[in-house]
């Protein structure tokens, strides 16, 4: 990755980091799924500079980082226009190169899907089981995920949903491709 855009949030009294989020990305979510190829890979893929999972301030933080090979594709991406109806609680960067004498490492964004209500019901149904203690089974696996999330919207359904965000430290970049989540499960994004 050799561009990038940074937008940090300027949360307010009565609106928080995780309202403005959940706001937000769904924005920068849908703008990334345009340009997906036929395998539903993205050229775009995301940092949290201020990403925490551990401690009191567990959350994604108030910044976001936008990655892309190209400069092309981030301008084409469009990111203040994106989210101009916003542009009060947050602010955007130019684009600019990633800053190779600053990159202290790299790191892997991934997504933890952790079980829901309707996976619950589901598999109750398939294994004649008491859809009760399913949930309970369920609910206990969703309270032991401490993970960062934002909350989003399924475009499909209109159900809320967490988008638990785990973040793996490296050593060494790795290519690979993104999600239109801007998430990789292999591939890393420079920390800077």
């Amino acid at each position: 990755m050799n561009f990038y855009q940074e937008i940090t949030l300027h949360p307010e009294s009565d609106i928080t980091v995780n309202f403005l989020w959940s706001k937000i990305f769904p924005i920068i979510h849908k703008g990334f799924a345009l340009f997906k190829d036929g395998n539903n890979n993205c050229p775009f893929a995301v940092a949290f500079p201020q990403y925490a999972k551990e401690g009191e301030k567990i959350g994604v933080g108030g910044k976001l980082q936008i990655f892309s090979e190209t400069k092309e594709k981030l301008m084409q991406l469009d990111l203040k226009m994106r989210l101009q109806k916003l542009e009060d609680y947050m602010s955007v960067t130019g684009i600019r190169p990633v800053p190779m004498r600053r990159v202290t490492g790299y790191a892997v964004y991934s997504r933890k899907h952790v079980e829901d209500a309707s996976r619950a019901r589901r598999y109750a149904r398939r294994h004649d089981i008491d859809e009760e203690e399913t949930q309970k089974k369920f609910n206990a696996k969703r309270e032991m995920c401490s993970l960062p999330f934002i909350r989003m919207d399924s475009g499909s359904t209109g159900q809320r949903f967490c988008l638990f965000i785990d973040k793996k430290e490296v050593t060494m970049p790795e290519k690979g491709s993104f999600g239109c989540y801007g998430l990789s499960n292999s591939a890393t994004v420079p920390v800077i």
